[in-house]
């Protein structure tokens, strides 16, 4: 057994069944998985609401962000909002047309971690999300 290629073997299948959800999910809602991505992001992040925020926690390219913010913005999916300090920063959010693709997202989601934790009891997974988050901090 040879632990680090099967702990990066395991990241990498976990990341396309998420991908492979996700597109299922993008697909009925006619949006992109960086849509979805980011409509996700500031449902369930909402202390992180600006294209900049986006950016630095979930690294990805700016011009990746701008364009689907811009898209989202364009399909009335968000909207932003200027700072009252500083007109430059927009504050971003999901708008009620955006609730059914945040349903099945959520749903995605939840089904995703179903499936993930399947046959782990429920002790089993705290001990897992403790060494996650713990890991976490050591990168």
């Amino acid at each position: 057994m040879n632990e680090p290629a099967d702990m990066l073997l395991f990241w990498q299948r976990m990341g396309k069944c998420y991908k492979n959800m996700e597109v299922e999910v993008c697909a009925r809602h006619g949006i992109t998985r960086m849509e979805a991505d980011i409509l996700l992001f500031l449902a369930n992040n909402p202390a992180y609401d600006t294209a900049k925020d986006i950016v630095a926690v979930r690294m990805i390219a700016k011009s990746h962000v701008s364009a689907s913010v811009e898209s989202l913005i364009a399909k009335g999916l968000i909207a932003g909002t200027p700072d009252a300090q500083d007109k430059r920063r927009i504050h971003l959010r999901p708008l009620p047309a955006a609730e059914p693709i945040l349903a099945d997202a959520h749903a995605m989601q939840h089904a995703f971690f179903e499936q993930l934790f399947h046959g782990l009891s429920e002790a089993e997974c705290a001990e897992f999300k403790r060494l996650f988050l713990h890991i976490s901090k050591n990168v």
